[in-house]
């Protein structure tokens, strides 16, 4: 519906993509702080800095194949 409003009404959505990419940063920090079992900061995240979480999800996704 926002999104909707914000092309028909010419409204500023409430949200964007900053925000989104925030969002999702800080659930992937959670994800590596757990997986390393310290504390991540999101933009070490959002900049590709910090990746163990993703790095051992590539690898159990290649055992499907």
């Amino acid at each position: 519906m926002e999104l909707w409003e914000a092309i028909t009404d010419h409204k500023e959505p409430i949200s964007s993509a900053e925000r989104g990419l925030e969002a999702l940063g800080v659930v992937f920090a959670a994800l590596e702080s757990a997986t390393i079992g310290e504390p991540v900061n999101v933009q070490d995240i959002i900049n590709g800095k910090m990746h163990a979480y993703e790095d051992s999800v590539i690898e159990e996704m290649k055992s499907f194949k």
